[in-house]
């Protein structure tokens, strides 16, 4: 999906999900952090440092095999607080309640997208509107859009390989960079949501 006005119906079906609160805060979660559907599932406590704004993701859990720090907005560390009053006796982030603390199983986050309904005609969007991993390929879509740095969208995807990191950056791995990305990217969206910036906004790589 690389349609801002179709992202919109999508961000606010996740705001609307009135199923398993660890589901909705998830759907609600993935367009702001761009991880797999997996490290969503799967996302421990011990990996998020409120305080720091920060998850560390260890490397045996990473496609790539090796560690990935993704850094928070305000809109996405107010989401894990929220969580944290509800699961944070837990070992995972999003252990659904209906469940009784497991993880969400794999198709979880793309059924709940299906039953996402147009605004307009309150019909049910049904399979084929979006996948969970595909908020990956739409946030970089739209970011490059935006004019933001290649490499700081690709690091953020955890898709650059580690000679290339080796080559191209020191061990802060541009988090300053992808901090000021990631709050700027949450700022659309909440945007978006609200019928504001409806085409990206230009910047300056």
């Amino acid at each position: 999906m690389t349609s801002p006005e179709d992202f919109k119906i999508l961000l606010n079906g996740a705001e609307q999900y009135g199923g398993d609160v660890a589901v909705s805060q998830a759907l609600q979660f993935m367009p702001l952090v761009f991880l797999r559907p997996h490290n969503i599932r799967f996302l421990r406590w011990s990996y998020v440092d409120l305080n720091a704004k920060l998850i560390t993701i260890p490397a045996e859990e990473m496609k790539m095999n090796r560690p990935h720090k993704v850094p928070l907005s305000n809109q996405a560390v107010t989401i894990l607080k929220h969580m944290k009053t509800i699961t944070g006796g837990d070992a995972l982030v999003f252990s659904t309640v209906r469940g009784k603390g497991k993880q969400m199983s794999e198709n979880t986050l793309n059924t709940a997208i299906r039953r996402f309904k147009h605004p307009k005609t309150g019909e049910i969007l049904g399979k084929g509107f979006m996948t969970s991993h595909g908020f990956r390929h739409t946030a970089s879509t739209l970011l490059n859009e935006m004019g933001f740095n290649a490499d700081v969208i690709e690091m953020q995807l955890a898709h650059l390989d580690k000679d290339r990191i080796r080559r191209t950056y020191n061990k802060a791995e541009l988090i300053p960079e992808r901090e000021s990305m990631m709050q700027a990217w949450a700022d659309y969206l909440e945007g978006l949501k609200r019928g504001a910036n409806v085409i990206p906004i230009k910047r300056k790589a």
